[in-house]
């Protein structure tokens, strides 16, 4: 994870991960800087599937995090978020 976070840069020079570990858990923040304002909410879901999508090849499938959560209310239609986790890392959709 810190060596993702650490050439983000390489994979997409828009885009600031930043890992934190607590009690060995590491939480991963996706952030996007395009150098003006933007309506970002897409742009950021797709990172963060991209992420997840890129740390699951590399880490097996057998890798699931805990929890994925989004800082927006969830779209009328969710199945394409929900279909594409597992179980026990469905997206949690968190209103401003």
């Amino acid at each position: 994870m810190a060596l993702l976070a650490r050439h983000d840069r390489m994979y997409n020079e828009s885009l600031r991960t930043l890992v934190t570990v607590n009690d060995g858990i590491a939480t991963v923040r996706v952030e996007l800087d395009v150098g003006h304002p933007v309506a970002e909410r897409q742009s950021t879901d797709l990172a963060v599937g991209v992420l997840y999508s890129l740390i699951r090849e590399l880490a097996g499938h057998s890798w699931r995090p805990l929890s994925v959560c989004f800082a927006h209310p969830p779209p009328e239609d969710d199945t394409t978020a929900t279909s594409t986790a597992s179980p026990s890392s469905r997206p949690i959709w968190i209103a401003p």
